[in-house]
């Protein structure tokens, strides 16, 4: 793996899976529901709470995401010549990978919302994000492994 290529993996990845984050939390997606629950009593889209924080969480999702692809582009770098022996080069691979992945991210935060007290609801809206963004991240760097775009 070259320092170039991961680089763009982990960099196409990341713009994906934040992709899929701002579209699950629009409001042609969850984004009300999601804001309902997550902020009673304020109306969606009032930014007058997130200058408040001074964009805390933005800045921190965007960092926590680019972490995460930087592990999930290492760890999909050095699994798939192990795997693409076995299983050859197909969708298997990407869909195992990312099938797997999401379940246990899914399970992993589970605790934290029973625990929270927060409406199921909000559980299944980050179980959701949770799979699809953790899939469109694996496609991408299978998809940029596969072909060899260095």
């Amino acid at each position: 793996m070259e320092g170039l290529t991961f680089l763009l993996q982990t960099f196409v990845s990341t713009l994906a899976s934040m992709m899929v984050g701002f579209l699950w939390h629009s409001e042609l997606l969850f984004g009300r529901t999601w804001w309902r629950n997550t902020f009673p009593g304020i109306r969606f889209g009032d930014t007058k709470l997130f200058k408040e924080a001074g964009n805390f969480p933005l800045y921190m999702t965007m960092i926590v995401t680019i972490i995460q692809n930087i592990v999930l582009t290492y760890v999909i770098n050095t699994l798939y010549p192990l795997l693409a022996q076995s299983t050859g080069d197909g969708v298997f691979f990407p869909a195992a990978c990312s099938v797997i992945i999401s379940i246990i991210l899914s399970c992993v935060i589970f605790p934290h919302f029973v625990y929270s007290r927060k409406p199921f609801v909000l559980y299944l809206i980050a179980a959701g994000h949770n799979v699809f963004q953790t899939t469109a991240a694996i496609f991408v760097i299978y998809y940029l492994i596969a072909t060899g775009k260095d």
